[in-house]
Protein backbone atom coordinates (compact mmCIF):
# COMPACT_ATOMS: atom_id res chain seq x y z
CA UNK A 1 0.00 0.00 0.00
CA UNK A 2 1.18 3.53 -0.74
CA UNK A 3 1.21 6.46 1.64
CA UNK A 4 -0.18 9.90 1.00
CA UNK A 5 2.01 12.60 2.44
CA UNK A 6 1.10 16.27 2.23
CA UNK A 7 2.15 19.56 3.69
CA UNK A 8 -0.13 22.50 4.34
CA UNK A 9 1.20 26.02 4.66
CA UNK A 10 -1.58 28.26 5.94
CA UNK A 11 0.64 31.25 6.62
CA UNK A 12 1.99 31.72 3.11
CA UNK A 13 1.02 34.98 1.46
CA UNK A 14 0.44 35.23 -2.27
CA UNK A 15 3.55 36.30 -4.14
CA UNK A 16 3.84 40.05 -4.54
CA UNK A 17 4.57 41.05 -8.13
CA UNK A 18 7.82 42.84 -8.82
CA UNK A 19 7.03 46.59 -8.93
CA UNK A 20 8.95 46.87 -12.22
CA UNK A 21 6.40 44.49 -13.79
CA UNK A 22 3.44 46.69 -12.81
CA UNK A 23 1.99 49.30 -15.13
CA UNK A 24 2.14 52.96 -14.20
CA UNK A 25 -1.62 52.89 -13.46
CA UNK A 26 -1.21 49.88 -11.15
CA UNK A 27 1.62 51.64 -9.31
CA UNK A 28 -0.59 54.70 -8.84
CA UNK A 29 -3.40 52.49 -7.48
CA UNK A 30 -1.01 50.96 -4.93
CA UNK A 31 0.26 54.40 -3.90
CA UNK A 32 -3.31 55.67 -3.54
CA UNK A 33 -4.20 52.65 -1.39
CA UNK A 34 -1.15 53.33 0.81
CA UNK A 35 -2.05 57.02 1.11
CA UNK A 36 1.21 58.14 -0.52
CA UNK A 37 1.16 61.46 -2.38
CA UNK A 38 2.71 61.60 -5.84
CA UNK A 39 2.80 63.85 -8.88
CA UNK A 40 0.99 62.63 -12.01
CA UNK A 41 4.02 63.63 -14.08
CA UNK A 42 6.39 61.32 -12.18
CA UNK A 43 8.15 58.59 -14.14
CA UNK A 44 7.52 54.93 -13.49
CA UNK A 45 10.92 54.65 -11.76
CA UNK A 46 10.03 57.54 -9.42
CA UNK A 47 6.71 55.88 -8.57
CA UNK A 48 8.50 52.59 -7.82
CA UNK A 49 10.91 54.44 -5.51
CA UNK A 50 7.97 55.93 -3.60
CA UNK A 51 6.30 52.55 -3.33
CA UNK A 52 9.45 50.96 -1.90
CA UNK A 53 9.90 53.61 0.82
Amino acid sequence: MGRIVGLVFDDLKPAQPDPAELTKAELKEKLDAAGVEYNDKMTKDELIALLEE
